[in-house]
């Protein structure tokens, strides 16, 4: 049922001396609250309802008459002043003898805040008031023209709870939900609670505003806290890999750093990654790869993936692809889930941090993506200033991406390179960690997440089943639901550059649990002579375990065994 502004006004029953000294009127199925300004310029705050009956404040016209009641002379500055967003606000608060009132228009916060200012401070001179009180959340932006210790803001929760605590009290089933503060004529025209009990609540739920860099535990917070408490912690997403998902679970707000020796795989290992998450999570990825040919070629690779199959070389032959389910699909979720990130935007310009972060931002807005990849690191154009050292520049700009991070969000995939590249007396090479990477410490200490991936050259082998394994290194890991460091290993799919779960890791390590008597390494397991067959794909395997592996490296896995792995009991 529909209620006309009349009846609304007669229904709240304010005091009829209040609105006839405020000069309240109604025009049809508007309230009309006049305002002047210090020469007599008119204006109107205007309170309409709509069919559902609720409540529009606005002002009939912008202009220096546009604060309900700042011109009143009976202000004294030894007491508190409210600020409400809502005439009916005001009326109540006067209707309880709280007579420091005013009113401004929230749209007025986003006019000339120079003039605001200049309106409800120097003129007014609130800075020499007991307290300045802010009742409505939308005004809570005028806390910044206040000093600290004398703004304040309602709690209207918390008033809420009081006034129905104390109707308990007394017996009565009447309660009140307070989304404004003229709901509280519900309980002055019952006469349920007296009016000066009222006013001690409404002083009582006085907060203050947060100090800027401070986020108290509040009742958000709280909440969280207790759901966390009751439900346990909530890991990070999946990443499609059984093995992987052990050891690696990607969360928004947080950065991973994948490195590793040139060629070895890493942006193998990231695209396929990032299309994991796509059908696990659903998260869209926007790519910066300066490194690859152009769009068509990157949004070819990503579909070749995605397929499960390389796409063979041009013979002169064309196929016909409109029945080609396998790859319209593929087409079709590449299409959705990735954007390609162009790294110039103009021939003769660089690219540099603060235009990709700038780019980012636009990406994450238009397309709703969720993770953000940068490969390689180096290509980017960093301008350090001369006052800054390598190591303070570079812990500035990782500084610049966690905040990126937080801001919009996301999960955020960096590639480096290490700076050098060592070998072992074999000539494989050593495993890298992160303090590898150019300015490793800054790298370690900043991010989230550390990757290694790792591949180690089959040389006298005659085939080339150990070039198939992506050994995959966590090294790093900041949070306990981003996973936890440890090791385990990805194939390439026959004939495709798709990665898939081959070897069961948890078999290894147990296997290496059981078998108590000398060390080991991963070393030892990489460089392996026996192959075997698991979803149609040839991995090479552990199969010569019988030496003392010494390596300082902390990826090194130490375990004991009693007896001989042999062809016949392999694990897997």
């Amino acid at each position: 049922m529909t209620v006309n502004a009349q009846e609304f006004l007669e229904k709240l029953d304010f005091p009829k001396k209040i609105l006839k000294s405020e000069k309240v009127s109604v025009e049809g199925d508007k309230i009309l609250f006049p305002v002047s300004n210090s020469r007599g310029v008119e204006n109107n705050y205007i309170v309409e309802l709509n069919d559902e009956n609720e409540l529009f404040t606005k002002l009939e016209f912008n202009s220096t008459a546009s604060i309900l009641g700042l011109y009143k002379n009976s202000f004294t500055t030894d007491k508190e002043i409210y600020i409400t967003a809502s005439p009916l606000d005001r009326l109540t608060l006067l209707s309880l003898g709280l007579q420091q009132t005013i009113c401004i228009a929230p749209e007025l916060l986003s006019m000339d805040k120079d003039l605001l200012l200049t309106k409800i401070k120097v003129n007014f001179n609130l800075d020499q008031f007991l307290k300045v009180i802010i009742v409505d959340p939308s005004l809570y932006e005028l806390s910044q023209f206040f000093l600290e210790d004398k703004v304040f803001k309602v709690n209207l929760f918390k008033l809420e709870q009081e006034i129905n605590s104390s109707l308990t009290t007394i017996k009565n089933n009447e309660t009140v939900e307070l989304d404004s503060l003229y709901q509280l004529q519900t309980i002055i025209n019952k006469d349920l609670i007296s009016q000066d009990l009222i006013c001690n609540f409404i002083k009582n739920s006085f907060e203050n505003f947060p100090i800027g860099g401070i986020v108290e535990f509040d009742d958000e917070i709280e909440s969280i806290v207790d759901s966390t408490y009751a439900n346990g912690i909530q890991k990070g997403v999946s990443t499609g890999y059984d093995n992987l998902d052990q050891y690696l679970r990607p969360k928004t707000k947080n950065i991973m750093l994948v490195y590793g020796i040139p060629s070895h795989g890493k942006s193998l290992f990231v695209k396929n990654l990032c299309l994991n998450l796509a059908k696990t999570s659903g998260w869209k990825t926007g790519f910066f790869v300066p490194e690859e040919e152009d769009a068509a070629g990157f949004y070819t690779d990503l579909v070749e993936k995605n397929m499960g199959k390389l796409i063979p070389f041009y013979t002169g032959n064309t196929k016909k692809i409109h029945n080609d389910n396998l790859y319209l699909e593929s087409k079709k979720f590449v299409k959705e889930h990735a954007k390609y990130i162009s790294p110039f935007s103009s021939a003769h310009e660089e690219d540099s941090l603060d235009k990709l972060i700038d780019t980012f931002k636009k990406a994450v807005k238009i397309h709703g993506l969720k993770c953000l990849v940068i490969d390689p690191w180096n290509h980017l154009l960093m301008g350090k200033p001369k006052q800054y050292s390598e190591s303070e520049f570079l812990t500035i700009r990782l500084n610049q991406l966690n905040r990126l991070a937080h801001e919009l969000d996301v999960f955020i995939i960096v590639v480096s390179h290490p700076k050098i590249t060592p070998r072992d007396d074999d000539g494989n090479y050593k495993i890298p960690t992160l303090y590898d990477v150019s300015g490793g410490a800054q790298w370690y200490n900043m991010f989230s997440l550390g990757v290694c991936i790792y591949r180690l050259e089959d040389k006298n082998s005659v085939s080339q089943n150990l070039n198939k394994i992506q050994n995959i290194f966590i090294q790093k890991v900041k949070h306990r639901s981003l996973g936890k460091c440890g090791a385990c290993f990805l194939v390439t799919l026959d004939n495709s550059e798709t990665l898939i779960d081959a070897v069961d890791s948890n078999a290894f390590f147990k296997y290496l649990d059981n078998n108590k008597r000398e060390k080991t390494s991963l070393e030892n397991m990489i460089n392996a002579k026996k192959t075997i067959i698991k979803n149609n794909s040839f991995v090479e395997t552990l199969n010569n375990l019988e030496g003392v592996v010494k390596t300082e490296n902390p990826t090194k896995i130490e375990t004991k065994r009693n007896k001989k792995l042999s062809d016949d009991k392999l694990p897997f």
